[in-house]
């Protein structure tokens, strides 16, 4: 299986449930694939095969769907670090050739002093609308290279069929992982690499036909693999632009969701939130947990305080792609 297929299949038997859910704004199956296949279709008539296209912003319905639509154009996805200085983010577009960059006005801005040394980029899109990307460097817009485009361009084409050729071993995203020494290095991973990940997990963890999913990790990390998990087993994915305590008690609720993942440190600022009654955690069923060590008093304490909840620890290697 390819890594658009996961949606495709979805779309095809579950068309009406919700895939994605982002503030107020969501998409069923059917919807999500449609806006992953013209994404992908616009990008495999401006990429060439195996170019790199990185993306730089917080989370957001854009970055998920690249997820799928850069695979699919036959490109390779390069996730960007928001959290490094713009000179490591420069030194990761050089290492990986990346000659396409998508984000937001806000990161494009960090790069907009060494945009002029960026000579093998060959086409910027700013999530936020190349007048907003102007205001944010500050300067004219006739000032910005010829290249740079409004990402609803990216929406463009009508969905046609995913580029040819495509096979498993096809390389979908460049993510860099810090776990060794020295700099950050790029680790390449597969359709199949992902797709094996996303369905030992589902072996490992079996879905529930009414499990809700909340995601509270940045994107550009491994941990994105879990999106393909629950896509994969048909269910909704919460996204957050970032993790923070009083968002995910807020959509914990509104949303019913019923599984997440959590590094310790961000299990221990959701039992520690000053507002936090008994019903905010109420319809949580399972919680994944990794990242970094679980110290043992916040074990004790989460068994104590939440006894229904089934825990879960992974070990996230982004060579592996995923748990």
């Amino acid at each position: 299986m390819l890594l658009h297929q996961v949606l495709e299949f979805a779309a095809g038997s579950a068309p009406d449930t919700d895939a994605l859910v982002f503030g107020d704004r969501r998409w069923s199956f059917a919807e999500l694939e449609h806006d992953v296949a013209r994404m992908g279709s616009t990008l495999a008539h401006a990429v060439a095969r195996n170019e790199r296209v990185a993306w730089f912003s917080d989370n957001c319905p854009e970055l998920v769907m690249a997820l799928y639509a850069v695979p699919r154009a036959g490109a390779l996805l390069v996730l960007g670090n928001v959290r490094h200085t713009p000179e490591e983010q420069v030194d990761m577009l050089r290492s990986s050739s990346a000659s396409v960059v998508i984000g937001s006005a806000q990161q494009l801005a960090r790069l907009a002093p060494h945009i002029a040394d960026l000579h093998h980029v060959r086409r910027w899109y700013c999530l936020d609308g190349v007048d907003d990307l102007a205001e944010a460097i500050g300067v004219a817009a006739t000032a910005l290279p010829t290249s740079a485009m409004d990402v609803a361009e990216l929406f463009d084409l009508a969905p046609e069929p995913p580029r040819s050729g495509l096979d498993d071993d096809t390389h979908v995203w460049l993510i860099h992982t810090s776990g060794t020494t020295g700099r950050a290095k790029g680790a390449l991973l597969t359709h199949r690499s992902l797709i094996a990940a996303a369905t030992n997990t589902l072996l490992a963890r079996p879905l529930e036909d009414d499990d809700v999913y909340l995601f509270p990790f940045p994107l550009f990390h491994v941990a994105a693999y879990n999106v393909v998990v629950h896509h994969l087993g048909r269910r909704p994915v919460v996204l957050l632009p970032r993790f923070a305590a009083d968002d995910v008690l807020t959509a914990i609720r509104s949303e019913q969701v019923t599984t997440i993942s959590l590094a310790p440190t961000m299990l221990a600022m959701l039992l520690e939130h000053p507002d936090r009654s008994i019903e905010d955690l109420s319809t949580l069923r399972r919680i994944g947990y990794g990242a970094s060590a679980m110290p043992l008093d916040l074990l004790r304490r989460t068994l104590d305080e939440l006894p229904a909840v089934g825990l879960a620890q992974g070990y996230g290697m982004t060579e592996l792609s995923g748990n």
